[in-house]
């Protein structure tokens, strides 16, 4: 899924809703309310082709309180790309040790229960986060967020879809040496999409399409 940050997502809800273009996932077809808070502010809709969207309300910066750590502003755009995965340490060891992705550096729980149920139109879930963050060179405060989502009662892998599949394709990393990052990628158990390996396109770019170990 994509993780959109909106100004106003009760308006943006609204719009959809008026417009027949709301296709919600949440459960009553609402804005759902975090734990403790009692205006709803995010939730699951999918798009025209059923790409799953979670739209989120855009909140200021929060102190640390209450043993929670503080919390940096969202502001309006795309705020992460959220990946289902089977194996943490696995996807810890692709995203984070070998492509360099900022691993979550406290403890991930596992989560359930009625908010988690209901944001995502599910049912007994028992799920956690990891939060990895890549750093952008050309201004290193940015960041692309990936949400690495592991479900603990979900463990059957999925048919492995094609590239041409209606849906998240694939995601895009620029690396600075990609003949010394594509050994240690199949090393972590990436597997080659395009063969024979790195190619050139026509403006001169080199690349390579692989899966990652999920």
């Amino acid at each position: 899924h994509f993780g959109l940050v909106v100004a106003d997502a009760a308006q943006v809800w609204t719009k959809r809703r008026a417009a027949g273009l709301l296709h919600a996932r949440s459960w009553g077809g609402k804005l759902i309310a975090p734990p403790g808070q009692t205006q709803g502010m995010l939730a699951y809709m999918t798009d025209p082709d059923g790409l799953d969207i979670e739209l989120i309300n855009q909140r200021p910066a929060a102190p640390a309180r209450d043993g929670r750590p503080a919390q940096a502003a969202l502001r309006p755009g795309v705020n992460h790309l959220g990946l289902i995965i089977l194996d943490a340490d696995k996807a810890k060891a692709f995203y984070s040790d070998t492509l360099g992705g900022i691993w979550p550096q406290t403890p991930s729980p596992w989560l359930k229960g009625d908010f988690y149920d209901s944001a995502v139109g599910g049912h007994g879930n028992v799920l956690r986060f990891f939060n990895v963050a890549f750093p952008q060179e050309i201004a290193p405060a940015l960041h692309m967020n990936l949400e690495l989502v592991e479900f603990q009662n979900r463990k059957t892998p999925v048919q492995r879809p094609r590239i041409t599949d209606i849906g998240v394709g694939y995601i895009g990393i620029q690396v600075p040496d990609l003949d010394t990052a594509l050994p240690r990628m199949l090393a972590a158990g990436a597997t080659l999409v395009s063969k024979p390996g790195i190619m050139t396109m026509s403006s001169g770019t080199r690349e390579v399409m692989i899966r990652d170990p999920d």
